[in-house]
């Protein structure tokens, strides 16, 4: 099982020769994975063999995805391709810094009205308690957390574009920095810090200005991030927690999946196009919508933690673990193919595209944030396609 783990990333990395590419991230991800979850599978209720069956087919799915598009797409990439002049793109830049500079205010004054707002969700308990507050966003089904995420969300690819500039950071935007972590960590949410941080360490590797040192210690401190937002959503801060927190994000998603009997749903697509359904239903229709909150298994650590392909396989069976991730595994190379292009747009969203790459052991953020992607694309065309408040820049390489 390991072997033919071992083979697959060997075989994507001889074909793509870059460990920014993410067909290789993935291998590597999933390769690290089943690693330790055979460490640990004497924690869980299964066979090695049940689980390897689950990651196998969705890996084979995202590699073939990637192949797919390199033969197709990669032909008509020539070395010269990926030249573009340095004063054309410094000229680009000065461009999108204008515009950065001319949506400052807004975006300032947009996170101080919803931090304010969000204090005001809370009393000073559940403020001294991130885990109560949370509690309060997060109740019926996230409704509430939802404008508050969102605004995180968009103020997040706000300063990835600022630092993918090479901006110097000039104290207004430090004290941007600083208040848009306080309204993060008072959302209490890993995934908006990883989301992040993932996209920022990976613009930052693409352009080659953050040394080995560096990237190590970043990674340290995105783990150590994560570790503080998990303490400050609990009451219980002992040893159990720790190594129970560890195995739950480490290695349950697969067993939790294997022992979870699959819900057939009589709506196609129950829970894969769960926000599509529930956009049809603002116009009237009535669906069934999957709840945005996973049920808890026994595995026997109680876990709501299943993976990416969790709701592939609940409605599609083994052809969605296969499919799917094949067509994910297209897109990210299509990304990847056009940001060696210097395209500015596709470099961006590879990079935030990072954040459900990361997240594919312990959730599925792709067909759930389809409104949240459709954002962030048009943010960033905003901000790198538009002169605000003057014509439309169409000689820029976008």
């Amino acid at each position: 099982m390991l072997l033919l783990l071992l083979i697959i990333l060997i075989f994507n990395i001889v074909i793509y020769k870059s460990f920014l590419n993410p067909i290789i991230l993935q291998s590597i991800l999933w390769l690290i994975y089943f690693v330790v979850l055979s460490i640990n599978i004497e924690s869980f209720d299964i066979l090695l063999k049940d689980a390897f069956y689950f990651i196998i087919f969705q890996l084979i799915g995202f590699s073939l995805g990637g192949l797919i598009c390199k033969l197709i797409y990669a032909k008509s990439c020539k070395e010269n391709d990926f030249y573009d002049s340095q004063d054309k793109e410094k000229k680009d830049y000065i461009f999108i810094k204008y515009n950065l500079s001319l949506l400052y205010p807004v975006i300032v004054t947009t996170l101080l009205i919803a931090t304010y707002f969000l204090l005001k969700e809370s009393t000073l308990t559940s403020l001294l308690n991130i885990q109560d507050l949370r509690k309060t966003l997060v109740e019926d089904d996230g409704k509430k957390y939802g404008t508050y995420g969102l605004i995180q969300l968009i103020i997040s690819v706000y300063i990835i574009i600022f630092i993918f500039t090479g901006s110097k950071f000039y104290f207004k935007y430090i004290i941007l920095i600083i208040l848009f972590f306080l309204y993060t960590f008072l959302l209490g949410s890993r995934g908006q810090f990883i989301f992040f941080l993932g996209a920022l360490f990976y613009i930052l590797i693409w352009q080659k200005r953050i040394s080995k040192l560096k990237l190590a210690l970043g990674i340290g401190f995105v783990i150590l991030i994560i570790f503080i937002v998990t303490y400050s959503r609990t009451d219980d801060v002992g040893g159990d927690f720790l190594i129970n927190t560890l195995l739950v994000y480490t290695t349950a998603s697969i067993p939790a999946l294997v022992i979870e009997q699959v819900h057939n749903s009589e709506t196609f697509g129950y829970n894969t196009f769960r926000l599509i359904y529930l956009w049809l239903n603002k116009f009237g229709f009535v669906f069934s919508v999957a709840p945005i909150l996973s049920t808890f298994t026994k595995t026997p650590l109680i876990t709501n933690v299943y993976s990416y392909i969790k709701p592939y396989f609940h409605d599609f069976g083994l052809l969605g673990i296969t499919t799917i991730p094949a067509f994910l595994g297209f897109i990210y190379n299509l990304l990847y193919y056009n940001a060696r292009k210097r395209n500015k747009s596709s470099l961006l969203m590879l990079s935030m595209f990072i954040y459900p790459l990361i997240m594919q052991v312990f959730d599925e953020q792709y067909f759930r944030w389809a409104t949240n992607w459709i954002y962030i694309y048009i943010f960033i065309k905003l901000v790198i396609k538009i002169k605000i408040y003057g014509r439309w820049s169409s000689n820029s390489n976008l």
